[in-house]
């Protein structure tokens, strides 16, 4: 690190390379999946605007998140083995979130005619939801992939930002 670096921490190491290679893998598997989904949501309900789809990825998007959530809750519930069957359970569980926070991202980007498909604009789209743009830079430093992420600006005003991850995004 060099000294104008020396304010942010080092994330380097083998749990960096762990949580870089299950987004990238995210990222790959769900990229395609999310294009097709959209591209079908458009076929099935050709009439309903960008908002309306969206609305339908929101409602496919939490209904995921809370299963797997609850199924971790359920196992831990269980006396006597539920505590270390939790666990394993946390450990899929996060690997579900990551999944689906990927293809989510990926099909709102598609949904408001973001092309994300070039180079590394994927990851970079993804990362930046799911880590803010801090986040993003030190994966990307830890990493040594030696690509920025994308502006935070151009990001925080497009379609596919929330308004509550634009108030936790610093600008």
């Amino acid at each position: 690190m060099s000294d104008d670096d020396a304010s942010q921490p080092d994330v380097s190491g083998p749990a960096a390379g762990v949580i870089t290679a299950a987004l990238r893998r995210a990222i790959r598997l769900q990229s395609g999946t999310a294009r097709r989904y959209v591209h079908s949501l458009r076929e099935k309900h050709p009439e309903e605007s960008p908002a309306e789809i969206r609305s339908r990825l929101d409602s496919l998007f939490l209904g995921t998140v809370t299963a797997s959530g609850a199924a971790v809750g359920g196992t831990a519930a269980v006396p006597g083995i539920g505590t270390l069957v939790a666990f394993g359970a946390i450990g899929a569980e996060s690997l579900v979130f990551l999944e689906a926070a990927a293809f989510y991202t990926l099909a709102v980007a598609e949904v408001h005619g973001v092309d994300v498909r070039q180079g590394e604009h994927e990851e970079l789209l993804v990362m930046t939801v799911m880590l803010g743009a801090s986040g993003t830079a030190l994966l990307a430093n830890a990493v040594s992939s030696g690509v920025a992420p994308p502006p935070v600006d151009r990001w925080q005003r497009g379609p596919c930002v929330s308004p509550a991850s634009r108030r936790s995004t610093p600008g």
